[in-house]
């Protein structure tokens, strides 16, 4: 078996080192000692094109393999972890499961803006005996897609909408995610499952 990088996971990687040296490195310290993350990086990480890494062209992304995203962490998380984990749950937790089982519409409407970094994506769980395993989630909250919108108290014109993903949100026996179709949509909503 070849290891050898091909030209386009060696852009990848050198995109990712030099937008961490001229962006990040310079802001970190003071990021941290005011244990702040601006929304701006995230910006400049769509502009860069590291947020559509493994999203074919056509929703927006730069169409790389996966290698090239695992070296782009790998060169993010030698400047700062934070850029690591934003870039990896960005792309791979959320981007990733659009673009395997979104419908078209929800990759029209959330895929192509979070490869440009015009929307952002996260993941979050708060469940103390869950941890990191959204396997152990235990909350249930049948009707959830009655739930208000969630919104982060932000500054920006980009806040983004959240809604609670609990173990029994969809139909069925195991654990479940969905996509949110936002604010005051109805339709159909539980067509991703982990």
């Amino acid at each position: 078996m070849d290891f050898t990088l091909t030209e386009d996971q060696l852009l990848v990687q050198k995109l990712a080192r030099e937008f961490a040296i001229r962006e990040a490195a310079p802001a970190m310290k003071q990021c941290d000692e005011q244990a702040c993350f601006g929304r701006d990086f995230l910006t400049r990480m769509g502009q860069a094109g590291l947020l559509g890494l493994s999203v074919p062209a056509r929703y927006g992304g730069t169409g790389n393999d996966y290698v090239g995203l695992g070296l782009a962490c790998e060169e993010l998380e030698y400047f700062d972890t934070a850029l690591r984990v934003i870039l990896s749950v960005h792309v791979g937790l959320n981007s990733l499961t659009l673009l395997s089982w979104g419908t078209e519409d929800q990759k029209e409407r959330w895929l192509v803006p979070q490869a440009r970094g015009e929307k952002v994506a996260t993941f979050a769980m708060t469940e103390p005996a869950a941890g990191s395993d959204v396997a152990g989630i235990r909350a249930h909250a049948p009707g959830w897609n009655r739930l208000p919108c969630l919104k982060r108290k932000a500054r920006a014109k980009s806040t983004n909408c959240f809604r609670p993903i609990t173990r029994s949100a969809c139909a069925g026996t195991g654990p479940s995610a969905a996509i949110s179709p936002g604010p005051n949509r109805k339709g159909s909503q539980c067509r991703l499952s982990i």
